[in-house]
């Protein structure tokens, strides 16, 4: 972290006790997120500012949901061109580059929406069938492995008996609800090398190799 002068750092203190938000103590004193919030965690702000804080937090969510609207605006511009359809192989590779194992046909992950993408690639264009898919459902005992297996059997629409837990409360510590998922491709060593293949590729084409 950046060393700052005392006098810098007693300026920053005094602002937050009197109510200036993260934001506005980043702009004014040209320090980043981190470095404020590193200095300013444990103050108190005063009784008779705090309410300027609120208003002035509530104005950092309004430019945050602004610059939501923004990025979604602009993705929308940058993707007015794309065939999703021809792009779909290349987004498969990219997410099994990322998160795939590099030996056996694995690919794991937690978020809901990266799995529904991988499998529905995977069918459409791979010809993928359900009975070539296996899951395993890495939780701890207070998840829930009912409720958990209900859950991922929704999101990926395999049969139940597709889909087992691993109940670990050591191995499998997590912050997310539902637990990881990993989707094991039975006799996959074909699929597997062309993922490498297309990945392959991507690369030489991207570097214009």
């Amino acid at each position: 972290m950046k060393r700052y002068t005392e006098k810098h750092l007693t300026a920053l203190v005094s602002d937050r006790k009197i109510g200036m938000s993260i934001h506005e103590l980043m702009e004014k004193y040209r320090m980043p997120k981190t470095s404020v919030w590193h200095h300013v965690k444990d103050l108190s702000v005063r009784p008779a500012y705090k309410k300027i804080l609120r208003s002035r937090q509530g104005g950092s969510k309004i430019r945050k949901q602004k610059n939501i609207e923004k990025a979604h605006n602009e993705a929308l511009n940058l993707l007015k061109g794309v065939d999703i359809s021809q792009a779909a192989l290349a987004i498969l590779a990219s997410l099994y580059w990322a998160e795939g194992n590099k030996g056996s046909f694995v690919f794991t992950n937690t978020d809901e929406k990266m799995i529904r993408v991988f499998l529905k690639v995977m069918r459409d264009y791979l010809s993928v069938r359900n009975e070539e898919i296996q899951l395993l459902i890495r939780i701890t005992e207070s998840m829930g492995e009912q409720l958990c297996l209900k859950y991922w059997q929704s999101v990926t629409k395999l049969p139940m008996q597709n889909i087992r837990a691993n109940v670990n409360n050591k191995q499998n510590k997590s912050k997310t609800k539902h637990g990881i998922c990993r989707m094991t491709m039975k006799k996959g060593s074909y699929r597997l090398k062309l993922i490498h293949a297309i990945i392959d590729e991507l690369a030489m084409r991207i570097n214009g190799e």
